[in-house]
């Protein structure tokens, strides 16, 4: 018996020591259920949670390679901390090709990119009584700290709206609600889930008329070409579980 017990210690040892480990840089914002670092309260986690760290966490079990560790950044540090020459990250998410494009490169890396592993819709929410709110009527638009509103940059950079950064969703959709600010800018995803949540759906809308813009979240690493490729097998084998998962935190997460 103590023999088997120490084979089982000796073969976890051999997995845990082949481990490599992926330090994944990642946004230490609010950005429930895709992810974040605080719940829908707006509390401190101990850990980088929501759908995310749940499709990374799965993938760490699913193999024997690689293990992903979450290193949470103020967001746009993040992205000034992963293109240094000796980052301390070896990857990060959210990511996407066509972002920060002149940053990328000036870093003079090349990044490696992972298959699609989320879509996204980023757009603005308006009050209902504004639903016919355009462009041009626009005069204020809510943003987080770090992001930015695709579509409205020339109307921005005319001084015709202005721009509110906020670190927190909910201190964003108050305003809103309190008519200080014309529109918030953020994921459908993320603000449906909020307005759910606090009964508030029949108040806010995605407005259609307004810029939107649509893609995906990848992982993206200058280091661990082979990583993106194992983790690209895992997304392809594990599309169902991942299309079920996200179909729970819509669900019961939100609700």
């Amino acid at each position: 018996m103590i023999r088997i017990i120490l084979l089982i210690l000796f073969f976890f040892h051999i997995k845990s020591y082949s481990l490599q480990t992926i330090q994944l840089g990642v946004e230490d914002i609010n950005y429930y259920p895709i992810y974040g670092t605080f719940d829908f309260e707006d509390n401190q986690l101990k850990d980088y949670e929501g759908l995310s760290a749940d499709i990374f966490r799965l993938f760490n079990k699913s193999q024997n390679e690689y293990e992903i560790i979450f290193n949470p950044r103020p967001v746009k540090r993040l992205y000034i901390e992963f293109l240094l020459k000796n980052s301390n990250l070896d990857a990060k998410f959210p990511d996407n090709p066509l972002w920060n494009k002149e940053q990328k490169v000036e870093a003079q890396k090349k990044i490696f990119y992972s298959d699609p592993i989320l879509e996204y819709t980023d757009g603005a929410f308006v009050l209902n009584e504004n639903k016919n709110l355009n462009i041009n009527n626009l005069k204020s638009i809510g943003i987080l700290a770090g992001f930015s509103p695709i579509g409205y940059e020339e109307k921005i950079n005319s001084g015709n709206i202005i721009v509110e950064e906020s670190f927190n969703v909910n201190s964003l959709l108050e305003k809103l609600l309190r008519k200080r600010l014309d529109a918030v800018y953020l994921s459908k995803f993320v603000m449906i889930c909020k307005t759910q949540k606090l009964k508030k759906s029949n108040l806010v809308l995605f407005s259609n008329k307004l810029p939107n813009n649509s893609g995906y979240y990848y992982i993206s690493t200058s280091k661990y070409p082979k990583f993106i490729k194992l983790f690209n097998e895992f997304l392809k084998n594990k599309k169902n579980t991942i299309n079920k998962m996200q179909d729970y935190y819509l669900k019961f997460k939100c609700n």
